[in-house]
């Protein structure tokens, strides 16, 4: 699980210190890929411990908590985000196309994540959690770029979208008796909104990253590869918005309107810090992120164990403190952004000892 540098990385040097290339000179795409691909993940990984851990979930601002039902929020962005990034690295990384090494990650990422959802309920873990997501999702749209054509890849997409359209319009979309329930239900028991089809659908955000990273690949510019991604995420929100007339947006249900408006969305905020890292800045200010984003499994697992093990005897006393001196949100928010700095803490460690470990 130790290794040199995170999936696809190009060097062991931080991107606050890499050289930037002489002006005039396009910088490949691996090195646009460290600091913004990077910063796409930290980002992500950011938002997922902030919103994974309030003091005070009643307390938090809203667009911070995910929405009860249908609705759409930046909390409801933070999962996309760390999909496309995934789908981004998988078509920039030389590991990707071979199998065996798809395998072991997957495998890993399911037996961590069961690890954590048994911590946290102190019992052996249900088969479904957020990273059990992310390797099943990754699985299959790895499935479908090995052996699809791009038509076909298109094809696989458009029918996964388009049939849960059909099925929840035909079950309805209400919680328990929607198609998603129905099926994780009949096969895991219980529904959940990390079930069986919301990784198929997830799967999805996943392909559309690998597109994105391969025509990266063919852009010689920062500034070309900027309006390249900003142009197909513009397209991608235009259609989800639109999209969201018929069909609702839910995030729990991973509904095909959410798919693609968070998808048009994780590829405009990647647009922007490919414009901004090709800027060919020494330091670009992303450094925060991107240190999150070399380690974004560590910062996931370390926050996850400490707030369900060392941290939550504390949680209660610490929040009622601040919120006797400040008010209850900003207690909330301050406990949230604690947690985050511990994340970012560890993996500062590791990014100055060049350790980085992913699998």
């Amino acid at each position: 699980m130790y290794a040199a540098g995170p999936a696809g990385y190009t060097g062991a040097v931080p991107t606050a210190v890499r050289p930037r290339p002489a002006i005039g000179r396009a910088p490949s795409i691996s090195t646009t890929r460290v600091g913004a691909l990077d910063a796409l993940r930290g980002l992500a990984i950011a938002l997922m411990v902030f919103v994974n851990n309030p003091g005070d979930r009643e307390a938090m601002p809203a667009q911070f908590v995910h929405s009860p039902w249908h609705g759409y929020r930046v909390a409801e962005l933070v999962f996309p985000l760390f999909l496309v990034s995934v789908g981004v690295s998988m078509a920039l990384s030389s590991r990707s196309p071979r199998a065996r090494p798809m395998l072991r990650r997957a495998a890993l990422l399911f037996v961590i994540g069961c690890v954590l959802v048994s911590v946290k309920y102190r019992h052996p873990a249900p088969s479904t959690g957020t990273l059990q997501l992310i390797a099943g999702a990754s699985m299959l749209a790895w499935a479908a770029r090995r052996w699809l054509s791009r038509r076909g890849q298109a094809v696989y997409a458009a029918v996964v979208l388009a049939g849960l359209w059909i099925g929840f319009t035909f079950t309805g979309w209400a919680a328990g008796t929607n198609l998603a329930a129905r099926v994780d239900r009949l096969v895991l028991g219980a529904p959940s909104d990390l079930g069986l089809l919301g990784m198929v659908s997830a799967s999805t955000l996943v392909l559309g990253g690998t597109w994105i990273g391969a025509a990266l690949r063919l852009v010689p510019t920062p500034r070309a590869r900027a309006m390249l991604v900003a142009g197909a995420g513009g397209l991608a929100t235009v259609v989800g918005l639109a999209a969201a007339a018929a069909i609702p947006l839910n995030k729990r249900l991973w509904t095909p309107s959410y798919v693609v408006l968070s998808f048009g969305l994780s590829c405009l905020v990647l647009a922007a810090f490919l414009w901004w890292d090709g800027r060919r800045l020494r330091r670009t200010g992303l450094e925060p992120l991107e240190t999150l984003g070399t380690n974004a499994l560590v910062a996931y697992v370390v926050t996850s164990l400490a707030a369900t093990t060392v941290l939550l005897p504390a949680q209660d006393p610490v929040v009622d403190t601040i919120a006797g001196v400040a008010g209850r949100p900003v207690a909330a928010v301050a406990w949230a952004a604690g947690v985050l700095a511990l994340a970012y803490v560890v993996c500062r460690a590791l990014q100055r000892r060049r350790v980085f470990l992913r699998v």
